[in-house]
Formats: C-alpha cells, structure tokens, sequence
C-alpha cells in the first residue's frame, strides 16, 4: 500500500501487525503459508528526484508440498510400471 499524492513528509505508512495462524488454514491446500514484513529498503519508492513516498505492506512466500505429490502421483505410476515389467519378465519363463 502507496501513496502517490504525498510524499514521505506529509504521509508516512507503517505496518503495526501482522498475524497469521498457520493452525487454521486449510488443509486442502497443496502449500505452506509465511507471512513476512517489507525489509526497510522496501519501504521506500524513491521517484526519480521529484519525491520519495512510502510504502507499507507485506510479502506472502508459498512453498509447495511435494511429498504429497510424490506419494499421490509419481510413486503409483512407478509402481504400475514395475508390475508391468515384471509381468513381461514372467511371461517370458
């Protein structure tokens, strides 16, 4: 969140909180949740010379589960693919 009418002298944002349970999300989803402040350099839109403004808000980093993957998708398919090998292995004998 920005203003770009004022500047930093007369506007000036600042975050007070952030919360976010990570017990209550759901469960369906296929990634984690962290909630993170700007760094401070982030925090301020310098606009060529005319103006500096100041900017507040928060960054959202997702990271993909991929153990569900793994178990859902790809080790079933590897194991049909087994059976499958073994099953040209036994008519061959």
């Amino acid at each position: 969140m920005a203003s770009y009418a004022y500047g930093l002298e007369k506007m000036l944002y600042s975050t007070n909180l952030i919360n976010y349970n990570d017990s209550e999300r759901n469960t369906i989803l296929d990634y984690s949740v962290e909630i993170v402040s700007l760094d401070p350099e982030d925090t301020l839109f310098e606009w060529l010379d005319v103006a500096n403004y100041s900017v507040t808000g928060f960054q959202i980093n997702l990271h993909r589960n991929t153990l569900k993957y793994l178990v859902n998708y790809y080790l079933p398919s590897g194991l049909f693919v087994i059976v499958s090998w073994v099953s040209f292995i036994s008519e061959d004998n």
